[in-house]
């Protein structure tokens, strides 16, 4: 999960107020198909969508983690590169 973080904060840069869009869209779903992984993660210009093993996390928690991370994305916009 440390590597996704590391990825996710070098596509943002904070601004000072809270803005209407968030910067990304968090998507946190569980998966059965992940291979020998336990977590995966796809970066688009628009989502970051991550998948986790399902026996690790609950339908209830994906969601919560989805909305939050959304959340958290409003308060920065995506670099330019």
């Amino acid at each position: 999960m440390d590597e996704i973080g590391v990825a996710v904060l070098s596509l943002l840069q904070p601004v000072e107020e809270t803005r209407p869009v968030p910067a990304l869209h968090i998507r946190v779903r569980r998966s059965g198909d992940l291979g020998h992984e336990l977590v995966a993660a796809e970066i688009t210009a628009e989502t970051i969508t991550i998948g986790i093993e399902k026996t690790l996390i609950t339908d209830d928690l994906a969601n919560f983690l989805s909305d939050a991370g959304t959340r958290v994305t409003h308060a920065f916009v995506r670099r330019t590169t």
